[in-house]
């Protein structure tokens, strides 16, 4: 019960989870249209005022008209979006003469409820841009509206992306978008987080940024409709965990278990060790600060790509809830088990004490009886006067008429059906060992006598230490016999001790250990030419590559055929797989013991030269491989023969690399310079190039 609540609290934040999911990284910040509207938009005023993205910093008047030019785009942004606010601020002065030190051209709108829409503009506000431009769009200017937007701490939502994808030299804006913590455009501003980008020009100039906003109490609204638990008792949040044990960041939550749990949200933290038993319900911190028991669910979102400079930066979804909430039932039932236990155990005392004393001396005296029985003649009890006691008796005796006939019946049913199936048994102490007739069937020994039948105890070891042992994994073992005929049999044996008895069963699982095989050749090798795959390859060059000693000089050797896909058009795939199939009979015809070859993928192939005591001897093998291809055609539909044509790259160990991968990268390197250029002959790496 215990787990059952666990999940349903986890499935309540994740179903909340899905929804910040799909809203903050499908809807909010998809912002790819607006970002092509924007760049086009922006090259445009460029193009009609002579000018180009170095003059953006310093001309407040082309600035101006940029934004202009842009402002529709925004507020169509802000529309589509669903969002509480929009913007577009560029890295540049936005009024001439004025301080420049920090101040930005910006553009900035905000709509309060984006649940209703008017014809005009008149439900948005202008937070941020020229008064110009707000009286063309006709936009009411906000309480706290002015005309330049700062770079400060508060505003690092604009320009960290900015900072982060200027020091990249071939920056794409999708590796950099931002999800910032709660900012104020002021100090009477309500507070919001923001998704930016930057914008970047074709020729990669970093020139501003784009984004949207969403207010806290807009986010905090979204919780309220989407959560699944209504009431008190459960808070949901949506917070900012930036990683290095630091304080959650609360950025919305609905609920007020958080404010009574803490002073300040600086000291909220999620234990990272600490577990509810059997779930992936974590223990907040309060727990451990003495202030009760917390439990907390959490939803990651998937916000940032790997190897972004973002990554770390994580936004969640938990839940959050008091452990005697959560818990209320079980620790209900748990009081109701003690309750009834100890009543049960009252009046169970009381009643078994009763009918031991009614009980006890007439079975003695069948124990007695059942001791003085011998076990291998039917047992035959006396009657007690007790009808259930007398009712077990009968059921013993039945029992012991029927054990040895459903002994028998079980052996001649086995011996009837078609499954390899032998089992034995033995006292350790014991000087015989029980085997049944399909024993002998399966491990290939002779049974002159046919059926069930004892052996002798040292016979029967001696038999079984005979077996050629392949495998070993706990109470089972795989063993390998030849059969008459010379075939190999695979026998699975388990054996068990209990007490002094050991029981034992052997399968025949040829068939099984034949299905395996095939399918591990199957992973292995390429179905259409029989070389290794590219897997087997690599794991046969790192068994190689673990005891250089046996490299001395090698080889890779990359492989192209040409021409492949001329013949896939002009004669089908048929002749394709053809082609393909020539040019690997062509290279295993020099295939040795201290070479290694495979099919990398459709038209490239490995050779691998290793265990040379100099760099001609890998010479005239490379060469003898290349006139095997030379000579290799095949016949075409048409009757006439197609010549075989083929690229190939080579790189020396130890010259060029000492490391497989290298090797191959080297190899591969070399083979494409040669298909970019003259194509139709072997070339070695350089370095040079």
């Amino acid at each position: 019960m215990d787990g059952n609540a666990f999940d349903i609290f986890s499935r309540q934040t994740d179903n909340l989870g899905l929804y910040f999911d799909n809203e903050m990284i499908h809807r909010w910040s998809n912002i790819n249209q607006s970002e092509e509207e924007i760049l086009n938009s922006v090259a445009e005023v460029l193009e009609e005022n002579g000018s180009d993205y170095s003059d953006i910093p310093t001309d407040a008047a082309l600035n101006e008209k940029i934004l202009s030019s842009a402002a529709p785009h925004i507020i169509e942004l802000l529309r589509r979006n669903s969002v509480t606010g929009a913007f577009f601020v560029l890295d540049g002065i936005g009024v001439a003469g004025e301080n420049t030190e920090g101040n930005r051209a910006a553009f900035y709108v905000r709509d309060n409820d984006p649940s209703t829409f008017t014809s005009k503009n008149s439900d948005l506000l202008l937070e941020r841009g020229l008064p110009a431009i707000a009286k063309e769009q006709e936009l009411p200017l906000d309480s706290f509206w002015s005309a330049l937007i700062y770079e400060g701490d508060e505003n690092s939502f604009f320009m960290r992306p900015i900072e982060e994808a200027r020091k990249s030299s071939h920056p794409k804006s999708k590796n950099y978008g931002y999800w910032s913590g709660p900012f104020r455009l002021s100090a009477m501003d309500h507070a919001a987080v923001a998704y930016t980008i930057p914008l970047i020009s074709a020729d990669g100039t970093v020139f501003g940024a784009l984004g949207v906003d969403l207010s806290l109490d807009y986010l905090t609204s979204r919780i309220k409709m989407n959560r699944y638990s209504q009431g008190g008792e459960v808070t949901f949040a949506l917070v900012k965990d930036e990683g290095d044990q630091t304080p959650l960041t609360v950025i919305a939550q609905d609920g007020e278990l958080l404010r009574q749990y803490y002073a300040t949200e600086e000291e909220i933290r999620i234990s990272a060790e600490k577990k509810a038993q059997n779930s992936e319900v974590s223990i907040l911190d309060a727990v451990e600060q003495g202030k009760g028991g917390l439990y907390c669910t959490i939803h990651d979102i998937k916000l940032y790509n790997t190897n972004t400079p973002f990554e770390q930066e994580r936004w969640r979804v938990i839940g959050v809830q008091e452990e005697h909430t959560l818990l209320r039932l079980t620790r209900q039932l748990k009081l109701l088990v003690y309750v009834i236990s100890l009543i049960t155990l009252l009046v169970g005392t009381v009643a078994v004490s009763m009918v031991v004393i009614s009980i006890t001396r007439p079975m003695k005296t069948l124990m007695s009886e059942l001791e003085r029985s011998n076990p291998l003649q039917q047992v035959l009890l006396p009657k007690l006067g007790i009808q259930e006691i007398d009712r077990l008796s009968e059921s013993i005796e039945e029992l012991s008429r029927s054990v040895a006939e459903s002994a028998s019946r079980f052996s001649k049913i086995i011996q009837k059906t078609n499954i390899q199936l032998g089992v034995f048994e033995y006292q350790m102490d014991g000087s015989l060992a029980y085997c049944s007739e399909k024993l002998f069937d399966v491990l290939c020994w002779q049974n002159e006598m046919g059926g069930d039948r004892y052996l002798e105890l040292s016979v029967f070891l001696d038999r079984m230490k005979e077996l050629r042992q392949y495998d070993t994994m706990g109470d089972v073992s795989t063993y390998q016999i030849t059969e008459k005929d010379g075939k190999e049999r695979w026998v699975s044996i388990t054996s068990q001790a209990d007490g002094n008895t050991c029981s034992g069963v052997a399968v025949n699982i040829t068939s099984q250990v034949a299905a395996r095989k095939k399918v591990e050749y199957e992973r292995d090798f390429d179905p259409l030419t029989d070389l290794h795959n590219r897997r087997a390859f690599m794991r046969e060059l790192d068994r190689l590559f673990q005891n250089p000693d046996q490299l001395k000089n090698a080889a890779m050797v990359m492989w192209d055929l040409d021409n492949l896909k001329y013949v896939n058009d002009t004669y089908g795939h048929d002749f394709g797989d053809r082609y393909i199939i020539n040019f690997a009979q062509a290279l295993q015809a020099q295939l040795d013991d201290n070479c290694l070859l495979a099919r990398r993928s459709g038209d490239e192939f490995y050779m691998f030269f290793y265990g040379a005591d100099n760099r001609e001897e890998i010479h005239r093998r490379i060469a003898a491989v290349w006139k095997q291809i030379e000579q290799g055609c095949f016949r075409l539909p048409n009757g006439n023969d197609y010549k075989i044509r083929a690229s190939g790259g080579i790189s020396w160990y130890p010259q060029d690399a000492d490391n497989a991968s290298d090797l191959i990268r080297f190899a591969d390197f070399a083979m494409y310079s040669v298909k970019h250029s003259t194509k139709g002959s072997v070339e070695e790496f350089s370095k040079e190039d």
